[in-house]
């Protein structure tokens, strides 16, 4: 009796935990620069954002498309990083758009992406 008990007990609590899955997607604010920002070939700019989430983060991944792919997994709380970035644009650049993105995962799979695009003039 005190095993079919155990087991009941066991289920309950497996079964409630499951309930309070996370569902909610990290949430990314990027700050800078604003969308369809000029930049002349060869002048910086800061790629700036915020990432939170509500458990966990998991992952960051800020690409271009080109030359940026980087994925993040230290942060600098378990809940929140700070995306800062100087990039310089190639003074042989030709004119054009480059579309950041970045994108989070949280520990239970939930994701978010959010770009921001740069013109070259």
């Amino acid at each position: 009796m005190k095993i079919n008990t155990l087991i009941l007990l066991l289920i309950a609590f497996f079964a409630l935990s499951s309930c309070n899955k996370d569902k909610e997607d990290p949430i990314i604010s990027i700050t800078s620069p604003e969308n369809n920002k000029e930049i002349a070939a060869g002048d910086k700019f800061a790629l700036r954002a915020t990432v939170t989430d509500n458990e966990a983060l998991s992952s960051i991944l800020v690409t271009d498309g080109g030359s940026i792919n980087e994925t993040i997994t230290s942060f600098d709380e378990l809940t929140s990083h700070q995306i800062n970035y100087l990039i310089t644009i190639n003074a042989d650049s030709d004119p054009g758009e480059i579309k950041f993105s970045i994108t989070a995962n949280d520990l239970e799979g939930n994701s978010a992406t959010e770009e921001v695009t740069i013109i070259i003039k």
